[in-house]
Parts: C-alpha cells; structure tokens; sequence
C-alpha cells in the first residue's frame, strides 16, 4: 500500500493520522459538532484512532463527553487552536520518508 506522505500520481496520500486530524480540524470548526459515525464514514477509521486525544480533550474540558457526536464545548470553541492541536499527528522516528 501507499505510505504515508508519498506522492501518488502527483498528489500526496494522507496517512491515517492525518486524514483523522484534516476531519477533526473541519468537525470541530461547526457549533454543532458531528456525529460521531461520520468520522467512520468519511475517513474509514474507527473512533480508537482518536485516542488518547480525545480523552485529554474530554478532560480539558475542550471535548463534549458524548461518544455519539464530536462537539467542542464552549472553552473548546475559544480554544479551538489547542482543541485541534491535541489531533495533530504525532511525528515519530519512523515518519521520514
């Protein structure tokens, strides 16, 4: 298969990591957040690929607890820079090309 980062017929194919952080930094922009198995939908990732991200989140206060929808709460929509953040790919040893 295609590694992550690696051009593909000139266009660069999303990691895993990735396409879960480009979903999460457009779900979180909506007041109204997004179903949860959207996120499945759209990216053909489980939920576990958002932990333990979204449990920090959850924690912080940034996250609503609600395992049916993905929603910033109030604080997450004015810390939505720190929010998203927590989704960022981590970039280990194993990442270069």
């Amino acid at each position: 298969g295609a590694r992550a980062g690696r051009a593909l017929n000139g266009e660069r194919v999303l990691g895993p990591e990735e396409t879960a952080f480009e979903f999460m930094l457009n779900a979180l922009r909506l007041v109204e957040g997004v179903p949860s198995t959207l996120f499945t939908r759209h990216t053909g990732l489980g939920l576990e690929v958002l932990e333990p991200a979204r449990s920090e989140a959850v924690a912080r206060g940034l996250l609503e607890d609600d395992p049916s929808r993905l929603v910033a709460t109030a604080t997450g929509r004015q810390f939505l820079n720190d929010l998203v953040g927590l989704f960022l790919p981590a970039e280990g040893p194993d990442e270069k090309d």
